[in-house]
């Protein structure tokens, strides 16, 4: 009985040893990542679905330019889109961070397997002094994908011929983004989102 006692003791005893080394130690301090804060904005412009030009350029200078001959159907399974973003980081410090480097990636879905992919890259300096911010608009990136769809079947075919097989989806959809904000090779910064 008296050993199990002094077991207990040790046991409380180490445990306030442990509480009181923990209130003791500094507090750490804010991570470098929490320097900058990052807002983005996401620019579409206007979808479309198998678009194609229906005006050529003027073949010599002081020609007016001559319509194109109507194409076939459009493609209804193919659909792109154009999307910018636009990109606004703020210094939450006291301090002047001088410039800075801020990666944006624009990311895709790629077909048929889904898988995220970077398709487009773009970076831009900016300076940041303490408690102000910077804005900035990047150019657009075009998506275009195709979805999974059978070709219709070929006029005047024999009955019981078999359908045409059906042709998978391919090509990019927009996903989202990701900004990354670097002074020097430290990163103060960073972001990340979904298309809806």
């Amino acid at each position: 009985m008296k050993t199990q006692l002094t077991f207990a003791r040790s046991a409380t005893i180490s445990w306030h040893v442990l509480i009181a080394a923990a209130l003791a130690l500094p507090l750490l301090p804010a991570a470098a990542a929490d320097k900058v804060h990052i807002q983005v904005e996401v620019v579409s412009a206007k979808a479309s679905a198998g678009e194609k030009s229906t005006t050529k350029p003027a073949a010599e200078k002081g020609k007016p330019a001559t319509p194109a001959p109507k194409s076939a159907a459009p493609d209804m399974y193919t659909h792109s889109s154009s999307k910018a973003l636009t990109v606004s980081v703020s210094n939450g410090t006291k301090e002047d961070l001088g410039e800075l480097s801020v990666k944006v990636a624009f990311l895709a879905k790629a077909e048929p397997k889904h898988d995220v992919v970077t398709a487009k890259d773009h970076e831009q300096k900016v300076t940041l002094a303490a408690g102000k911010a910077e804005k900035f608009t990047t150019p657009e990136v075009t998506f275009a994908h195709t979805s999974a769809h059978r070709p219709p079947a070929v006029k005047g075919a024999k009955p019981g011929t078999k359908a045409p097989a059906m042709e998978p989806a391919s090509g990019q959809s927009f996903s989202g983004w990701k900004v990354e904000v670097f002074q020097g090779s430290t990163l103060v910064g960073s972001a990340t989102g979904q298309s809806n």
